[in-house]
């Protein structure tokens, strides 16, 4: 399911524990998770090949991915999610290209200060497109220091202005997402 909302430059796509539990190999993977493979080629074909943030277990094997394939200076694994929010702010500003920030939503707090006082459209605008892992999402067992903040993680992106997607599993949709969403961002960009 794909929802828009109202928003920024900034683009979230959201990774469900129900779409990739982890991202799997594309050898081991099953028909409910992505290949890490895939998912880096989509944005590859985007434009987007360098990454930084702060790895977590929903996204193990997509930085392991990085971490093989893509040059050292494109991933760069931050202390913690500002950080990672303020590196890719210069890598943009130096480069025009749009980066990947992604983290766990628990570090959502994290990226607060620099999406409101830095990133965010009305003051610099800078783009990035957020990978945030969706631990304690509504519906799904998961532990209980990480129920809360899943219940709360599209009101605290609401309450940045983010828009938001969920990353689909089959191969034409996912493209699709990430697609419309990377377009927005460089639409947006144009205007300016």
């Amino acid at each position: 399911y794909q929802r828009r909302v109202r928003g920024t430059d900034l683009d979230i796509l959201m990774l469900s524990r129900a779409l990739p539990a982890t991202l799997r190999s594309p050898m081991a993977r099953s028909n409910s998770t992505i290949a890490p493979a895939s998912l880096y080629n989509i944005l590859n074909k985007n434009g987007i090949d360098t990454f930084y943030g702060v790895p977590d277990s929903l996204l193990k094997d997509f930085c392991s991915y990085i971490t093989d394939n893509a040059p050292a200076q494109q991933h760069i694994i931050a202390a913690n999610e500002g950080t990672a929010c303020g590196l890719a702010s210069g890598y943009h500003l130096g480069s025009g290209k749009i980066p990947v920030v992604y983290l766990q939503n628990s570090g959502l707090g994290n990226v607060l200060n620099p999406v409101m006082s830095l990133m965010h459209e009305r003051v610099y605008s800078i783009p990035m497109l957020m990978m945030v892992g969706w631990r304690g999402e509504p519906g799904k067992k998961d532990e209980p220091q990480h129920t809360f903040m899943g219940e709360c993680m599209e009101d605290i992106m609401n309450s940045m202005r983010m828009k938001l997607s969920l990353i689909h599993i089959s191969e034409p949709t996912r493209l699709l997402s990430i697609s419309y969403a990377v377009f927005c961002l460089k639409k947006k960009k144009k205007k300016k």
